[in-house]
């Protein structure tokens, strides 16, 4: 059985219990056995959720990979409310070149 969001250090304003997408599929995440895995979970369905909690079950370093800025936005949100700790990490063109004194980003700074 998997612990509660609470337990796990989850939002408790966000995750008050788990749907039942999301324990089937920490249930399945959490018997393989192979280093890298993904699910392929239906809009609406808790991905979110399901990322956080199994980070916080393995107690592992965990990716978590999105295709947009919102969406990436939407887990900084989350995480800063729980008890996991993270780092927000974004493409070249989201960062000022520091040796172009902020005039250009660094995927199209000098030494890029």
């Amino acid at each position: 059985m998997i612990p509660s969001p609470a337990v796990l250090g989850l939002p408790a304003s966000r995750y008050l219990a788990w749907r039942p997408v999301q324990e089937d599929a920490l249930v399945w995440l959490m018997g393989q056995s192979s280093r890298f895995k993904g699910l392929n979970v239906p809009t609406g369905g808790g991905k979110s959720g399901i990322a956080l909690a199994y980070a916080a079950l393995t107690g592992k370093r965990t990716a978590i990979l999105v295709g947009t800025r919102n969406l990436q936005g939407q887990y900084g949100r989350e995480l800063a409310d729980s008890a996991l700790s993270w780092a927000d990490l974004r493409g070249q063109a989201n960062y000022k070149c520091l040796r172009a004194g902020g005039a250009t980003t660094c995927d199209a700074g000098s030494c890029h």
